[in-house]
């Protein structure tokens, strides 16, 4: 086990005890709003396609759901019960389901991004890469999503 985001039964336990925003790291506000405001300098539109790696409880991804044209955020996360504390309790309680279907967040801790039915615009990962041991960051692919740059 790399580290205590790989213990997926003690996320688990954290999720069900309404840990969900400290299991990520906590700043939830802070971080999430810095995310999506580093996005927007570099040109985010609307209309991008955006996938969001290890998006754990979706503290970015509230905000860019709310951003983005719907249907145009995914997320990708190691723990499935984060990825559900995100959708089930922080996405609706902003009303944004209609703006996200729940197929868009994929539980993933391999970068296999092979699901991928779209090309992204942008990808972010954020305290994604700092967290893994070196041989894990052997496997993430440069991508298999077609995932340009914003200009």
């Amino acid at each position: 086990m790399a580290g205590p985001y790989d213990d997926k039964a003690a996320i688990a336990e954290g999720v069900r005890a309404g840990a969900h925003r400290e299991l990520i790291g906590g700043l939830w506000d802070e971080i999430g709003r810095l995310q999506l405001d580093f996005l927007l300098t570099q040109g985010l539109l609307p209309t991008n396609h955006v996938l969001d790696i290890g998006c754990g409880s979706l503290r970015a991804g509230v905000r860019l759901v709310r951003y983005l044209d719907s249907g145009h955020y995914f997320g990708t996360d190691l723990n499935e019960s984060l990825l559900q504390a995100g959708y089930e309790i922080e996405i609706a309680r902003e009303g944004l389901q209609d703006k996200l279907p729940r197929t868009n967040l994929v539980t993933d801790g391999e970068f296999d991004f092979s699901w991928c039915a779209v090309s992204f615009d942008v990808a972010i990962a954020q305290s994604v890469f700092t967290h893994l041991p070196l041989n894990d960051l052997r496997v993430c692919p440069e991508t298999s999503c077609g995932i340009t740059e914003l200009s």
